[in-house]
């Protein structure tokens, strides 16, 4: 958890939960138009069973999400820098034939804001830094670690 305001807990998984791409299609570089946001709250919203629960829609970059990714801007702001570093789940770890970069239990994982240019994403790096200018947004093996916000 990382913030709570109005009845409202903004939480992100502890955990790395899976790895892909931001975009399979490179030039879809925005959070609205890349294909991981869809997954987020498509597939993943569905399967992992958070329909079943409270959580309340956030407005993300013009969207409307129930699951989403950190931005930098929240990374910086409001984040515990003890959360920066995330462990791998044994699932993100074997998942897409071992995609996931993983460097002493530890990955890098996406942030919700595209990078500084066109075909890039952010992300978090396995030292517990953030890069906002960014690496090639259809890289698969860097992994996901979603954020909700839950009713209280």
């Amino acid at each position: 958890m990382f913030e709570i305001k109005e009845h409202k807990a903004k939480l992100i998984s502890r955990y790395i939960l899976d790895s892909g791409p931001y975009a399979h299609d490179r030039y879809k570089e925005t959070w609205k138009e890349c294909s991981l946001r869809a997954w987020l709250n498509h597939e993943f919203y569905e399967q992992s069973k958070l329909n079943q629960y409270p959580l309340i829609e956030m407005e993300r970059q013009g969207c409307i999400d129930h699951v989403a990714l950190c931005n930098v801007k929240e990374v910086k702001e409001e984040l515990d820098q003890k959360f920066f570093k995330a462990d791998v789940t044994p699932y993100a770890k074997i998942a897409h034939n071992g995609a996931l970069d993983v460097h002493h239990g530890r990955a890098i994982y996406w942030l919700e804001d595209h990078g500084m240019k066109g075909t890039t994403a952010a992300y978090m790096g396995y030292n517990g830094h953030y890069y906002s200018v960014g690496t090639y947004n259809f890289y698969n093996y860097i992994g996901i670690r979603p954020i909700i916000t839950l009713e209280i």
